[in-house]
């Protein structure tokens, strides 16, 4: 069953990806079953991850990806916050840090190099977030197996 939930997961994943790169804008449907597919996870206890290591994952990525919006309107859309959030409950706390930190990192090295290849202003970089940021879970959800 955990295979299966999580399996559903990356799918879910893969198409908002899809979805962010084509229009830049993630239905709210996505990031609710993403939410209901973490709590059956939760209800089941498949993995070993407590329901407050969940909740710490969700708030927490929420907390730091809401915040550079305090610094600068809408630097990061609520789409990607709220992916990012839901994913959060899915993956526990330490699993949705490593996945933050290596889906923004990849975003930042392949963003930058295409800037620099196109010739374009670095400090005015906008793209689609959400594929940089399942990259990241899919390989945090790849590390829990080992």
């Amino acid at each position: 069953m955990k295979f299966i939930l999580t399996s559903i997961y990356l799918v879910m994943l893969i198409y908002a990806s899809y979805v962010d790169i084509k229009s830049r804008v993630i239905p709210n449907w996505i990031h609710i079953l993403i939410l209901c597919i973490s709590l059956i996870n939760l209800m089941l206890n498949l993995n070993m991850i407590s329901l407050l290591n969940s909740a710490l994952g969700c708030i927490v990525a929420f907390i730091v990806f809401i915040l550079p919006n305090f610094i600068k309107d809408w630097t990061i859309g609520g789409g990607d916050i709220k992916l990012i959030s839901s994913s959060g409950l899915f993956l526990g706390l330490e699993s949705i840090i490593i996945a933050s930190l290596l889906g923004l990192f990849i975003a930042i090295v392949v963003e930058v190099i295409k800037a620099l290849i196109l010739n374009k202003r670095l400090n005015s970089l906008k793209f689609a977030l959400v594929p940089y940021l399942s990259i990241g879970c899919f390989f945090s959800i790849m590390i829990s197996y080992l």
